[in-house]
């Protein structure tokens, strides 16, 4: 029960288990609360165009929240046994030049390129929508540089 400012009882108010002096406006105090919870919250002010949220890991901005969880699965690749699992390097956000009889056509970034103990080495791009530019500048990249790009 929420007793109103200026009244007889005397009994401190609990909210949510934070007590409220009784000398204080319960408004007041629930918005100063809002506002604090506000500042405390990773909302963007605007919302991309395909909701994704850019999330650090390890001081690395990553461009989405998937990407980021990918870069923690390589970290935990790196402590593998298996050469076959073991990542021993990994370079984010690789810029790819698409040249077309010497005119630079366009840049693809993919997000991960990734080596491993038995000396393979993989492109990696987390995607979470495959748009028409994406899947044309796959398709340059692949055949420019005689590469296969792996989509997680």
């Amino acid at each position: 029960m929420i007793v109103p400012y200026g009244t007889a009882n005397t009994r401190p108010l609990t909210i949510t288990g934070v007590v409220v002096p009784t000398d204080t406006p319960v408004l007041l105090f629930i918005l100063y609360n809002i506002n604090m919870i506000r500042n405390y919250l990773v909302v963007p002010k605007t919302l991309s165009k395909y909701r994704n949220i850019q999330t650090e890991y390890n001081g690395i901005k990553y461009m989405s929240k998937k990407e980021a969880e990918y870069a923690m699965q390589l970290d935990w690749q790196r402590k593998a046994k298996d050469p076959k699992e073991k990542v021993t390097h990994v370079e984010v956000q690789v810029p790819f030049q698409i040249v077309l009889n010497g005119i630079k056509i366009c840049k693809y970034l993919a997000d991960f390129k990734v080596q491993y103990a038995d000396g393979r080495e993989e492109i990696i791009d987390v995607k979470g929508v495959r748009t028409d530019v994406y899947r044309l500048k796959k398709k340059l990249v692949e055949a420019q540089y005689g590469i296969k790009i792996i989509e997680v």
